[in-house]
């Protein structure tokens, strides 16, 4: 589910904003898990984890985009590699929480109270997290957004004065064009990754 929902939906931050995806994937996360707790059957309970893990996948290329955005430069590479331990870290000490928590409720408390957090994650990032400027600058350039977020990181900058730059219409292109003799070499890298 988090591979698909990162292939599949990650890329839906381009399109209507990074902050949003990332609010909805987290409210739906935590939706999800909450709901697994209502699962009757294996096969229920299957189908609200996959939704889970399409949830969380989409929200964490779009985390790590705008956490690229917006890090310091020195420190971008340490803090886009902690958001992508973070998940597995989740994971990881989830085994140690649950044992405590399945006692205390049962398998169907550690649900609820799983899709607790992701629930109030997506509500700070709504409240507290900027939408992504070079989403705004190129996708709604007269968006006030652009102005009070650059206020906020660069006040020496006049918004004014920013110019918006002009983006080229890429040409569709095969998915062959992977295997081609400038890509052929990282293609298989990565795919045997």
């Amino acid at each position: 589910g988090i591979t698909l929902g990162s292939g599949l939906l990650g890329p839906l931050g381009d399109r209507y904003g990074r902050k949003t995806v990332l609010v909805i994937s987290m409210i739906a996360t935590g939706a999800f898990t909450a709901c697994t707790a209502l699962a009757r059957s294996p096969a229920e309970f299957v189908a609200w984890r996959l939704l889970t893990g399409l949830a969380l996948g989409a929200g964490l290329p779009n985390c790590a985009a705008l956490t690229s955005e917006f890090a310091p430069l020195k420190q971008r590479s340490l803090l886009v590699g902690m958001i992508n331990i973070a998940s597995p870290l989740g994971a990881f000490s989830a085994g140690f929480i649950a044992p405590p928590v399945l006692d205390a409720f049962g398998w169907r408390g550690t649900f609820l109270i799983g899709g607790g957090a992701p629930l109030l994650i997506g509500l700070l990032v709504l409240m507290l997290v900027p939408e992504s400027l070079k989403f705004l600058m190129i996708r709604r350039p007269a968006d006030p957004r652009i102005g009070r977020t650059l206020r906020r990181l660069a006040p020496e900058i006049d918004p004014a004065a920013v110019v918006v730059p002009s983006v080229p219409t890429a040409r569709r292109a095969s998915p062959l064009a992977l295997l081609g003799i400038d890509y052929r070499s990282r293609t298989l890298l990565l795919w045997a990754m």
